[in-house]
């Protein structure tokens, strides 16, 4: 509470934002924190690729919704886009108390708008955190059957994959992510890919892998009434494949090397009973 030059009391709006991940076959995706928090919200910001479901569901909280998709523009340069989205949720917090943002997948998995809120929102001094949702890394994770602890992972966006120079280690499994927007900044969503857009992921993976090493173009289910899609192709081919990539395609390379176990001292110690008891204290009160 301030006091008002008349010296009356005047009460300070303290809003909150939160941004949501909606997982990828929402509603079934959603947690329980999530639910919970939106539907004591006051507006809700949603930027979907909405099932029958999933908007039965958004029209059952009660609250009010606010669809962003048509922000979206096709041939807009994606960073204005991302901004403009940004500066919208940040504005409803002049108007209303709790506001959420509700975005596919993990809200800080590739969602630029969600840390551009977040920056702002901490400059501003509004109060802005994020919930966990299921993200397309989650359920490809799945629909491989990877065991990440074994091999580790690596993880790119296809056109900082590149520009960054990024040099893979061919024998870690690695996710390239939104292979359908490499080569440009602007949304080209509608559009129908040419092979040519592809040549440059092409000859920047054969620098690192065989040429007739196989790499799989993924796409999530995220609709009940669709199947997950697994497409198995050459690196060299990757550009002849151009019909099958799209805004929802996500690429994976598959090792081509083996690990070998280069430090034998510190592997034989794992398993050196005598060893193990040097590196830790014994707690008396478990003896």
């Amino acid at each position: 509470m301030a006091r008002s030059p008349r010296g009356q009391t005047k009460e300070i709006r303290l809003s909150k934002i939160t941004i949501i991940g909606a997982g990828v076959l929402s509603p079934d995706h959603l947690t329980l924190e999530a639910d919970r928090t939106m539907r004591a919200s006051a507006i809700i910001f949603y930027l979907l690729d909405s099932n029958p479901r999933m908007t039965a569901y958004l029209h059952t909280l009660g609250t009010k919704l606010v669809d962003l998709s048509s922000a979206y523009t096709e041939g807009a340069f994606d960073q204005d886009v991302y901004a403009q989205i940004a500066k919208t949720v940040i504005d409803a917090t002049k108007s209303y108390d709790r506001v959420c943002f509700l975005v596919p997948g993990h809200p800080l998995i590739y969602v630029t708008a969600s840390t551009l809120i977040l920056d702002e929102a901490r400059l501003l001094g509004i109060k802005a955190t994020a919930l966990p949702g299921i993200s397309s890394l989650d359920t490809m994770i799945i629909q491989l059957g990877l065991e990440i602890g074994r091999h580790g992972l690596q993880v790119f966006e296809c056109n900082r994959f590149i520009y960054f120079s990024i040099s893979p280690d061919p024998r870690v499994p690695l996710f390239l992510l939104q292979p359908g927007a490499i080569g440009s900044g602007f949304i080209t969503e509608r559009r129908t890919n040419r092979a040519r857009r592809f040549e440059i992921l092409r000859d920047y993976l054969l620098r690192h892998y065989p040429p007739q090493h196989r790499c799989l173009l993924l796409v999530s289910k995220f609709d009940s009434r669709l199947r997950p899609v697994k497409r198995a192709v050459a690196i060299r081919d990757i550009p002849q494949s151009a019909k099958f990539i799209d805004y929802d395609t996500s690429m994976f390379v598959p090792p081509s090397a083996d690990f070998e176990i280069v430090d034998l001292e510190f592997y034989s110690r794992l398993t050196d009973l005598g060893y193990s008891k040097r590196l830790v204290k014994s707690n008396p009160r478990l003896s």
